[in-house]
């Protein structure tokens, strides 16, 4: 008897974020062939409102060959792989992630709380009263953040002499301001300049990693800000980086399973941790390690099946 993935986004549209970049939508059917060969349906589901409870949807698509077909009959699910943050479900059910690890990784003043020691100093930053908030911060470049942004959209990095207020996105509020940590030396061994080091946890075990780099002059290493990307080796990462991983997946015992990222930079003779990241990208043809990733994000939806 066949089981039954299937991933949930928040826009309702079937071409929607993250269809509406053809690398991910054609990354997915990737992965829907690779679900195929393991005599797994895999479904897209779509908005909060199509959730009819218990593991079940209202409709959704499914790949035929590469072309997206609508299913018009309810799909129950197996195992839901949560790519939106409106997915409401019962405590009970089967899903990667579960609400509250995606919570605390969305919500970087709730990051902070809980992982504060390694990480710069954050506070929320009040649109009422923040002159007297980042007078409290002695780095003389401020970094400004959507609470829970994503893919660093709405970030500015800004000396504190010049901050206004006004020149941030409202769009993107609420924000919160960090101190600068210049990581501008880079990992030793490893790169030069600013940079950050991203790894990916599959229940616990750091299987893949990889470096970004800001465009010149930059300094937001994000794929989608025009940053560049090295994959690296599990051997090539430094003991830093791989013995840093159980200070953060300790707390996340309880969830099982779990994808999530650990961004981290070097600054200090330290590592800082940058953002936790539960809603990864899938990886674009081209990567090095598309089937690697693949692979990896399958084997851990099915451990999450009752008889694996």
């Amino acid at each position: 008897m066949s089981q039954t993935f299937v991933v949930y986004f928040d826009a309702p549209e079937v071409m929607g974020y993250p269809f509406d970049e053809q690398n991910y939508f054609l990354s997915y059917q990737g992965f829907s062939e690779l679900c195929s060969t393991h005599n797994v349906d895999f479904y897209i589901v779509r908005g909060p409102n199509s959730y009819l409870g218990n593991m079940r949807f209202q409709s959704g698509w499914k790949f035929v060959g590469e072309a997206l077909q609508a299913v018009t009959e309810p799909i129950q699910a197996d195992v839901i792989y949560v790519k939106g943050s409106s997915l409401r479900t019962e405590p009970e059910a089967i899903r990667v992630n579960q609400a509250e690890l995606m919570d605390i990784c969305a919500d970087k003043l709730k990051t902070y709380a809980l992982f504060g020691d390694y990480m710069a100093k954050t506070a929320p930053l009040p649109a009422d009263h923040w002159q007297e908030t980042i007078k409290n911060f002695p780095s003389d470049i401020l970094v400004l953040k959507p609470v829970t942004g994503m893919e660093g959209r709405g970030i500015l990095v800004v000396s504190k002499e010049h901050f206004q207020y006004d020149q941030l996105d409202p769009h993107y509020a609420p924000y919160l301001v960090q101190e600068f940590i210049d990581c501008s030396a880079g990992m030793p061994g490893l790169v030069e300049g600013r940079h950050d080091l991203r790894l990916y946890i599959f229940n616990g075990v750091a299987k893949l990693a990889e470096y970004r780099r800001p465009k010149p002059n930059g300094y937001l290493a994000n794929i989608a800000q025009g940053g560049s990307l090295t994959v690296l080796k599990m051997p090539q990462v430094p003991d830093w980086a791989t013995q840093f991983v159980p200070k953060i997946d300790k707390h996340f015992h309880k969830f099982f399973p779990r994808i999530y990222t650990i961004d981290l930079m070097y600054a200090d003779h330290r590592p800082y941790l940058v953002e936790l990241n539960s809603r990864p990208g899938l990886p674009y043809r081209d990567w090095e390690y598309y089937d690697e990733l693949h692979q990896y994000i399958f084997d851990t939806l099915y451990s999450a099946l009752p008889h694996a």
